[in-house]
């Protein structure tokens, strides 16, 4: 194993006391074949050696990082470790963790009374994707938005980056974003809603059917098959909506503990479009605002297409469902949410008054 000169990528010190669920903190490294290798912060243990050649290595934080190249060869080590430390602050023990990573540069032979030189490229800044991808080198990869859901993200950090130079306000451009997406999507959505409205209208002759055949389930089914294939309404249809915009909600998602354009975005009473939007707290249980309106709208949506009564228990079970999911997430990402379901809402509203015409 060559023995060249080490040198420090850089430090990262996190309280360990301090919640941060939505940070992103890793030692990230490009190898020599264009993969990008990650180490998450919990996955850290000691101090740890890897010894294959790379492009470039690097280390981030919340909102910033800091990658090292060789432009010259190729980086031929890599380093990440992580320990505790203790430090007395005012009348409370805070425990930090320290991150490092250090690269180790190729060894070369020096003749007598001479000196060689290393050309590097070292970034120290922010995380902005299209600043790092502006540099080249593939330094914006550092940026980790997932595998399968990157170019979603891409295009939603790019989506916003273009919105923002217009309206000068993220919450506003997360909105304007949200309204193309469900344009986008609408001809599936239409179709989709369409069908809930027709199953709906069929509802009571289901009724029948179930009363009918209620000692016969295969009879009831062939039954109720034949009803669906009758009016061309397809029952899991209702299922497309959502399943389109789960990949778009975990790529928002992704994108939103990314983007540091983002971090302290204000919008209306929002003060940070990055962090949930706690307006006071009760005793220690904050009460954001924006969760419990976007759960309104999620019971009014789902309302508008159910299709039996019975599954009123259900609507309202998901509903509480969704808002404990969405209650501490960012409010970035409630207002994607809050809006799309205002727009299925105002969509669903439209073809139901186009259909009984």
């Amino acid at each position: 194993m060559e023995q060249g000169p080490v040198i420090s990528i850089g430090t990262l010190n996190e309280h360990k006391n301090r919640k941060n669920r939505f940070a992103i903190i890793e030692a990230t490294a490009l190898d020599i074949e264009g993969n990008i290798q990650r180490v998450s912060k919990k996955s850290i243990t000691g101090s740890v050696w890897t010894d294959l050649k790379y492009k470039w290595v690097g280390i981030q934080g919340i909102t910033m990082c800091y990658i090292l190249q060789n432009d010259n060869s190729y980086l031929n080590g890599w380093n990440y470790e992580k320990r505790i430390e203790v430090e007395q602050e005012k009348t409370k023990l805070i425990k930090k963790e320290i991150i490092k990573s250090y690269a180790r540069l190729p060894e070369q032979n020096i003749p007598p009374h001479q000196k060689i030189t290393y050309k590097l490229t070292y970034y120290a800044g922010p995380k902005l994707y299209y600043h790092l991808a502006s540099i080249g080198n593939d330094f914006n990869k550092i940026i980790n938005f997932g595998t399968i859901l990157s170019p979603i993200s891409r295009f939603i950090i790019w989506g916003l980056n273009i919105l923002y130079k217009i309206f000068k306000n993220y919450g506003i451009c997360i909105i304007i974003l949200t309204i193309i997406i469900k344009i986008i999507l609408y001809p599936l959505t239409k179709s989709s809603m369409v069908s809930m409205k027709k199953m709906k209208e069929l509802q009571p002759q289901m009724e029948e059917i179930r009363e009918k055949y209620k000692d016969n389930p295969q009879k009831m089914n062939q039954e109720i098959f034949a009803l669906y294939k009758k009016h061309k309404v397809n029952p899991v249809s209702g299922c497309f909506p959502i399943f389109l915009q789960i990949p778009i909600f975990f790529a928002f998602y992704k994108t939103l503990i990314n983007a540091v354009e983002l971090k302290g975005a204000h919008f209306l009473w929002i003060k940070d479009l990055s962090l949930p939007d706690t307006i006071i707290h009760i005793g220690s249980f904050p009460i954001n605002a924006l969760p419990i309106i976007m759960g309104i709208t999620q019971l009014i949506s789902q309302k508008q297409t159910s299709t039996d009564k019975k599954q009123e228990q259900i609507i309202y079970f998901m509903t509480i469902f969704m808002l404990m999911i969405f209650y501490n997430m960012p409010s970035g990402l409630v207002l994607y949410w809050l809006v799309s379901n205002i727009v299925s809402i105002v969509q669903q509203w439209m073809i139901n008054k186009h259909t009984n015409k």
